[in-house]
């Protein structure tokens, strides 16, 4: 939500998408669902468990996954563009 808000919206956002989605298109995904976002938050739960469980790093997987969880919605909203 911070990447979507601050980086890829630049902190801009439509009151009237959020108030009436029906009549402005500027917040539908999928169904409903941002899936570049779902996945992407699979992806760093996984490194997660994966840096905490089963392999732990030194600095806790905590700051390293955010970071990697930012960076990796910045990219996946520049390559998949919304139709």
């Amino acid at each position: 939500m911070i990447a979507d808000f601050y980086v890829v919206q630049k902190q801009n956002f439509k009151i009237s998408a959020i108030i009436s989605p029906e009549r402005d298109d500027g917040y539908k995904y999928t169904g409903g669902v941002n899936i570049k976002a779902i996945v992407v938050y699979f992806i760093s739960a996984g490194l997660a468990y994966y840096w905490s469980s089963v392999n732990p790093i030194a600095v806790g997987a905590t700051i390293p996954t955010f970071v990697l969880a930012f960076a990796l919605y910045i990219l996946a909203c520049k390559v998949i563009k919304n139709k």
